[in-house]
């Protein structure tokens, strides 16, 4: 008796997410040219999900009558791009960029101001749907995450590739977002396949590609390499990770630090780095860039007080604490400062993480004005509700900061504050 061979898919259409066994170039049935091909299609399970201009697609779904226009999200005039429509991008504008620039770019966008309250709720329900594909699943941002779907074919019907194909159709019409996915068999590859075909991309690296992928890699595409180290490696001949072999690995890493290290991990090394299910968050900070820069102390300890609530509250939202408080300061010459202090114990209170900015900045204060400012704890660990950390707090003061937090939630953040930051 013959034995019969099972058939292997290589190729499926996005659109009507019909499969062949074959490479094509478009849809035998719908003759759509969204066509993703993979000797490993179906074997493949981890994948990279990030939003396209996450920011900006929200504000599109909000408001249908931005569809089609360049959208911008920033602050004021003297803040900084959060991100922008990819109409936008067309014209050169790009995230971090100074808003000033974004305008003389493209003087005909809609200018939008961040609702970060609004981005987290639209994150949260993206995440509670992709919990439904699989219980393993790490979001690494608002914006990003991975999901492993090993196993998930008896569950769902589909292999892995098919079933992310038809989440991402799912995405868009209930959330009115697109996503780039990136499909290999450990999280490094994914993340990096998933930049490659931005936005709406799918683009998949399997084991059997992956040396050739690799050495083709452009240094500067890899998470961890900024601007400054990719051009130092590009005037050293190193433009992709296939010129490290042409280099001596000890004189690299002396030159250029850990950095080279994960190079040289990157290529030498394929093991899978597991979905972390935890999704420790590993710091809660908030900044602003002001439409004039703050000079007066009195004006300056208002909106550090502001920014320690809304850090405080974060954290006793997601139950944890830190004992480590750092700030950030730009001047007016964009030269930026950044300061850290470490507390006794952990800590999730306002006033105990307004105080350790506070002294941070009282060492900082004559360089005032300053541009932008920024507060935020780093190192979290997990607690059960408010901390108090120090002997100086009692009690009475924490049941004190208590109290303030249900006024504040009933009545608006600017109905209470500490009568230290009255002018006098």
């Amino acid at each position: 008796m013959k034995k019969i061979m099972e058939k292997v898919n290589t190729s499926l259409c996005r659109d009507c997410l019909t499969d062949f066994a074959s490479k094509i170039k478009r849809c035998d049935y719908c003759r759509s040219p969204r066509i993703v091909y993979h000797k490993e299609l179906e074997s493949l399970s981890v994948v990279h999900i990030d939003c396209d201009s996450f920011y900006a697609a929200v504000e599109k779904k909000d408001n249908p009558n931005l569809s089609n226009v360049p959208v911008i999200v920033g602050r004021s005039k003297r803040g900084v791009v959060s991100t922008c429509c990819y109409i936008a991008r067309k014209y050169g504008v790009q995230s971090a960029m100074p808003i000033f620039k974004a305008q003389k770019l493209c003087p005909e966008a809609v200018f939008i101001t961040p609702r970060h309250d609004r981005y987290r709720e639209v994150s949260r329900d993206l995440r509670s749907y992709l919990e439904k594909l699989t219980p393993k699943i790490e979001f690494v941002s608002i914006d990003e995450g991975y999901l492993d779907l090993t196993g998930t074919k008896r569950l769902h019907g589909v292999y892995p590739a098919k079933l992310i194909a038809k989440t991402v159709q799912n995405i868009e019409n209930k959330f009115g977002i697109t996503v780039s996915i990136g499909l290999s068999y450990n999280k490094m590859l994914a993340k990096i396949a998933s930049t490659k075909s931005k936005p709406r991309g799918f683009s998949i690296v399997g084991k059997g590609d992956t040396t050739e992928f690799l050495n083709k890699l452009d240094v500067k595409e890899i998470n961890g390499v900024g601007k400054k180290l990719s051009e130092k490696l590009n005037r050293a001949g190193i433009f992709s990770l296939g010129d490290l072999f042409t280099k001596n690995k000890e004189d690299l890493v002396l030159r250029y630090g850990d950095t080279l290290k994960l190079l040289f991990n990157l290529i030498e090394s394929r093991e899978s780095a597991s979905i972390n299910t935890e999704n420790e968050r590993k710091s809660i900070s908030t900044e602003q860039t002001f439409v004039r820069s703050l000079k007066r102390k009195s004006e300056i300890k208002k909106f550090l007080w502001s920014a320690s609530v809304k850090v405080s509250d974060i954290a006793k939202t997601q139950n944890v604490a830190s004992k480590s408080v750092h700030i950030k300061l730009k001047k007016e010459d964009f030269k930026s400062l950044t300061r850290s202090l470490t507390l006794n114990s952990n800590t999730n209170l306002a006033s105990e993480i307004y105080n350790a900015g506070l002294m941070l900045l009282e060492k900082e204060i004559s360089h005032a004005p300053f541009r932008l400012i920024g507060i935020g704890i780093g190192k979290l660990e997990e607690c059960n509700g408010t901390i108090v950390s120090n002997d100086l707090f009692t009690k009475k003061e924490k049941n004190l900061e208590d109290a303030t937090d249900k006024i504040r939630k009933k009545y608006g953040s600017g109905s209470i504050f500490p009568g230290i930051l009255i002018d006098k």
